[in-house]
């Protein structure tokens, strides 16, 4: 016990301020600990969506498949709308044919690659095919939603003119001078 008191005792203790380095000590791990996580956080999210995408939108693709078939989202006698055509016309090219390509692009690309590379003699066409099939389900998700935002403007068209009369803004009552 005498041992610890002199020991204490031969220590000098510091009461003064904290110093300018001590304070940024504690900052500087800090930033550390943050930079590593956020460099770390990044490298693996770009890694993930860069890989892992596709297949995320393959696997929507083959369930929006599935859940067309179970609903039979195709069949013409079944859309009860104002215009059953344009629906049939928007489910088939829109809903079925993107998702059916991006389906069939993972079976036939892969096939096709192969017969390319046996009949040229070139393997690198075959890498190129397997590399573009596997982002073809990007390649159709992106031009699934942007023919559905191209058509928002001739939906809510199509919802104003279904409107009954009474409801439209309209003002008969003012006359246009000339």
């Amino acid at each position: 016990m005498e041992e610890k008191i002199q020991s204490q005792a031969e220590e000098p203790q510091n009461t003064s301020a904290p110093t300018a380095s001590t304070e940024q000590q504690p900052e500087k791990e800090s930033f550390r600990k943050l930079f590593t996580d956020g460099l770390v956080y990044s490298l693996l999210t770009i890694v993930r969506y860069i890989f892992v995408l596709p297949w995320d939108l393959w696997k929507r693709a083959v369930i929006n498949m599935g859940e067309q078939r179970h609903k039979k989202a195709l069949n013409i006698d079944g859309i009860t709308g104002f215009w059953p055509f344009l629906t049939f016309l928007k489910r088939f090219f829109i809903d079925f044919l993107l998702d059916a390509c991006s389906v069939l692009s993972w079976i036939i690309t892969p096939i096709i690659g192969v017969t390319m590379a046996i009949v040229i003699g070139d393997f690198f066409i075959f890498v190129v095919s397997i590399f573009s099939a596997y982002y073809m389900p990007v390649e159709f998700a992106i031009t699934k939603d942007i023919l559905q935002l191209l058509l928002i403007p001739f939906r809510k068209f199509l919802s104003w003119g279904s409107r009954p009369a009474q409801y439209l803004e309209m003002d008969l009552n003012k006359k246009s001078e000339k």
